[in-house]
């Protein structure tokens, strides 16, 4: 491995990276924005009196470049509130590229303050500073930034003065050579709704001439959709020689209407029709957000437009499928108040029947769009009598037969759970589920809590067939660890903020803080059916991977997808942090689409967004007393062969804490040692069996005790660590969790007794019981796997820098390997994120880094 030595590469690296979503301020890093947001959430409406001048805002904003002292110089500045803004001026006028970022990052946090509407007499210097920035610096990402928070300003400060002179700069930077400039700058200008007619007019200027960079398009479009400026978005969407990539970002920008009119209905509908299926997707889908946030007025306009609605059912897409049915419902509302002629009334009605008929025949349709299609077409005669006659008949006559029916249906419910031919036949076989469920059937197993449970009941041990649960967990969870909820700063027991699986949770820590046994203590406990996933098993998505859990009878996915997102079962997944960014995005969409279902995820932390409807909790380290408190608890979990146990242990655990010496007790080792339960656990055992815990290299220390005293017990024979290493990183590269016990059998069983692996009792299908082998944690398995890693010449540090796998290894390279070699694996680390955008590792191996070197002489 080559090392190019760059000065201060750690902060550059900070600060270039970009992504070009199609969503405003794409400048910031995702936990940038969350760390900005989650300061201005945790400070009060009232800023606290301190010494805020320009020299004091200086010196925090060099601590942020530096990052020495990152966070807490934003909270500084934060609590300045108003009195900042001098400072931060003077600091924007400097030029210099990293301190203007720095203050533009703080310049957000404070217009997120409630009472920020109220200091408009302070933002004209600078709005001054910012447009200056905007024109004149030469760096894009300034600029950027500087757009982006001129339009944060405009949405800000309803003041027609400063509107008016924010918009000028924003018109010039449309024409900014930096594609990402351009697409902030055209964010920005939507909110600038007092700016004038030259607002517009250089938005309409600047449509045509970005069809070569579509987000750009798409941007300009949203923003003037923004400003309700949507005449020249209709005509681009109606020109025949219009490239299908301009009207799909033309139909992405749209999705921003809020008062919808007749041409824009007409035109969105009339582009559902395109073969082309990205642009069928986004038209319908526009429309689709449009009718959600006005369904009165867009159903009503709708309503000249059913027949050809109804052409779509027959698109085999599932988003336009899904997005025209929900049109058509929004439309069908409409009918009973639009006081339309009787023959007219019929009409529709009988449109939308032949539309459920086109649906029906789909092979893309599911039951709930079937079921949604029908209620809609039901609405359609509310009021009417001669209808309620005719079903009042149809319950008189067919209420026998009813009955005897749903009596059947009840015989073979009650014999489900036994009976795996009545499974396969009756309810997990589609045709015959609809053809003699009579529609009402299908229904009641998708939304009757006790019939979904029933569905589920014989699959129960398949669903948590990854979490191990035999033995119990209740002597080895420790139940007193705190958290906090993102956007709060008060720490919070932990069963109390999640006492069960309710809701969507996302639960983040650092490794070993406890969250896969926090979660496995949630299942146990669980009164409702739960899943268990590792999120590695969800690389083809969550649904995919529930269905490869429910083995036999499972045929219908359809009619699966139904019951979980009905919330027929608890989700629980595990470890997002192990899997690939593609993955991870599969989590969020489930996770937004099944938002009223309960989900409990856990993650390491990283760059990535969680889902909009998720509370995130994040674990803390342990406190001084937690500490005691753990280790104490671990007393009834030691082996009864331990040298150390009961009352001596005891003793033992009060004697180690009492004579640390304050120096030991430092950030650092507070934060990773003693401050976690895994960490802590090894030094229960290092003090059960007499010995004194090395704080700064217990897992070594761990291995060294095991390696000992295996070599005793095996006649002076030492344990095979290189071979057994090489079996652990051939067991992640395979994505294996369990240990091949046949040929480690010696090794493992002395392992278990220095709570390295943890093993289980299963039954065979030869009437006999089988031992099953894990690692009792991944910083474990990771601890193995970092020796096959070293070695000058070795390739396999360079060989799984986008693994998420991996993860954990290469932040143990970042602590274990020669400084030099360190240093070499960084910049590979650091050119790989550059090249994928993607900073999961590179950016807390050179955290980890700064800290060693800080440390070391």
């Amino acid at each position: 491995m080559g090392c190019l030595t760059k000065p201060n590469s750690v902060v550059a690296l900070t600060r270039t990276k970009a992504n070009f979503p199609s969503q405003p301020i794409v400048w910031l890093r995702p936990w940038v924005q969350s760390l900005l947001l989650l300061g201005a959430l945790a400070m009060p409406a009232q800023t606290q009196p301190q010494a805020c001048t320009e020299a004091t805002i200086e010196r925090h904003l060099n601590a942020m470049v530096q990052w020495t002292e990152r966070e807490a110089a934003l909270e500084a500045i934060q609590r300045c509130g108003v009195e900042a803004i001098p400072g931060l001026v003077t600091a924007l006028n400097w030029g210099d590229r990293d301190i203007s970022l720095e203050a533009i990052a703080a310049l957000e946090t404070l217009l997120a303050f409630p009472d920020a509407r109220s200091w408009a007499d302070r933002w004209t210097p600078l709005i001054a500073a910012l447009t200056d920035l905007l024109a004149t610096h030469g760096d894009g990402q300034v600029r950027s930034a500087s757009a982006a928070v001129l339009g944060s300003l405009a949405r800000t400060v309803d003041n027609a003065t400063q509107h008016r002179a924010i918009a000028p700069a924003l018109i010039n930077a449309l024409s900014d050579t930096d594609p990402v400039v351009q697409i902030n700058t055209a964010y920005a200008l939507g909110q600038v709704r007092q700016g004038g007619d030259t607002v517009t007019q250089a938005l309409q200027s600047a449509l045509a001439p970005a069809a070569a960079n579509p987000d750009l398009q798409a941007a300009i479009a949203r923003a003037l959709a923004h400003l309700s400026v949507t005449a020249p978005l209709v005509e681009l969407l109606q020109d025949s020689t219009a490239e299908d990539t301009v009207k799909i970002a033309v139909s992405r920008g749209l999705r921003a209407v809020t008062k919808p009119t007749q041409p824009v209905v007409d035109a969105l509908v009339n582009t559902m029709q395109s073969t082309q299926v990205e642009l069928a997707i986004e038209s319908s889908s526009a429309l689709h957000t449009i009718a959600q946030n006005n369904p009165e007025q867009t159903g009503i306009l709708l309503l000249p437009h059913l027949k050809v609605l109804t052409t779509n059912l027959e698109n085999p897409h599932p988003t336009v499928l899904a997005n025209t049915v929900g049109l058509l419902g929004v439309a069908s509302d409409r009918i009973p108040q639009a006081n339309l002629p009787r023959a007219e009334r019929v009409a529709q009605t009988q449109t939308l029947r032949q539309g459920l008929d086109k649906l029906k025949a789909n092979p893309g349709t599911s039951a709930a769009l079937e079921q949604d299609l029908d209620r809609a077409i039901r609405s359609t005669q509310a009021g009417n009598p001669a209808v309620e006659r005719v079903m009042a008949e149809a319950v008189r006559i067919g209420g026998t037969t009813l009955l005897i029916h749903s009596l059947f249906w009840l015989a073979l419910v009650a014999i489900y759970p036994t009976s795996p031919q009545v499974q396969a036949i009756f309810f997990w076989n589609p045709r015959v589920r609809k053809l003699f469920g009579l529609g009402y059937v299908e229904l009641a197993l998708t939304w009757v809590p006790w019939l979904r449970a029933k569905l589920f009941a014989p699959f129960r041990a398949n669903l948590l067939a990854e979490v191990d649960l035999g033995k119990g967990i209740e002597p080895v969870y420790f139940a007193g660890s705190d958290v906090v909820r993102r956007g709060d700063s008060q720490r919070r027991p932990l069963v109390e903020a999640i006492p069960e699986v309710k809701g969507q949770v996302v639960l983040e820590g650092e490794s070993g803080l406890g969250k896969t046994m926090t979660l496995k203590q949630m299942v146990q406990r669980s009164r409702r059916l739960v899943v268990y996933l590792p999120a590695r098993r969800c690389a083809g998505g969550v649904i995919e991977a529930i269905r490869d859990r429910l083995h036999g009878p499972i045929q219908d996915g359809d009619f699966l997808q139904s019951l979980i997102y009905s919330g027929a079962i608890d989700i629980c997944i595990d470890g997002l942090n192990e899997v690939t960014p593609d993955t991870r995005a599969k989590v969020s969409l489930f996770a937004e689409t099944y938002f009223k279902g309960n989900l409990v995820i856990t993650t390491q932390p990283m760059d990535w967004e969680p889902p909009n409807n998720a509370t995130v909790y994040v674990l803390q380290p342990l406190t001084s007393d937690q500490i005691g408190a753990f280790l104490l608890s671990r007393s009834s979990t030691l082996p009864v062969t331990a040298p150390v146990t009961g009352a001596q242990y005891e003793q033992a655990c009060r004697a180690f804490l009492d004579q640390l010496q304050p120096d030991q007790l430092g950030r650092e080792v507070m934060a990773h040692t003693l401050s976690n339960p895994m960490e802590l656990t090894v030094v229960a055992q290092m003090l059960a069996d007499g010995k004194q815990p090395d704080l700064l290299n217990l897992q070594q220390q761990q291995y060294n005790a095991m390696a000992s005293r295996y070599q005793y017990i095996n006649m002076h024979q030492p344990f095979p660590l290189a071979a057994f290493a090489e079996m652990a990183y051939e067991m992640r590269q395979t994505d294996a969790s369990i240990i091949p016990a046949e040929s480690w059998f010696k090794e493992l069983n002395c392992m278990e007794d220095y709570r390295m692996v943890l093993s289980r009792q299963l039954d065979n299908a030869k009437g006999g019981t089988t031992t099953e082998w894990r690692f009792r944690h991944e910083k474990i398995q990771d601890f193995f796997i970092v020796q096959t890693f070293w070695g000058q010449d070795n390739e396999r540090p360079a060989m799984h820098l986008g693994d998420p796998r991996f993860r954990g290894v290469y932040f143990l390279l970042a602590t274990e390997l020669p400084l030099a070699q360190a240093m070499q694996l960084r910049e590979l680390l650091i050119t790989h994120a550059v090249k994928t955008k993607d900073h999961t590792v590179s950016d807390r191996f050179i955290e980890l880094l700064q800290t060693r070197s800080a440390a070391e002489p």
